[in-house]
């Protein structure tokens, strides 16, 4: 399951890069933001609510993360 970030970010043609400056971070943020290693902070939520339009919104941060393994996706 892909991250709604990462789906937006794909569907507008942005690389981590351009989407990092676009909302004033570090691409190894959003990188991990997008592997559901970190969850942003409330600051950089708004920045990414703001930049994506409400496309990507605050829920989509809420405990998300890629399933370990195949079986844990199962679950």
């Amino acid at each position: 399951m892909e991250h709604p970030l990462r789906r937006y970010r794909k569907a507008k043609g942005l690389t981590i890069e351009a989407l990092a400056e676009r909302i004033s971070s570090s691409r190894a943020t959003i990188s991990r933001i997008e592997a559901g290693l970190q969850e942003p902070s409330f600051g950089l939520m708004r920045r990414i609510m703001a930049e994506t339009e409400g496309e990507v919104t605050a829920n989509d941060f809420v405990n998300w993360r890629e399933p370990a393994s195949p079986s844990e996706a199962a679950e």
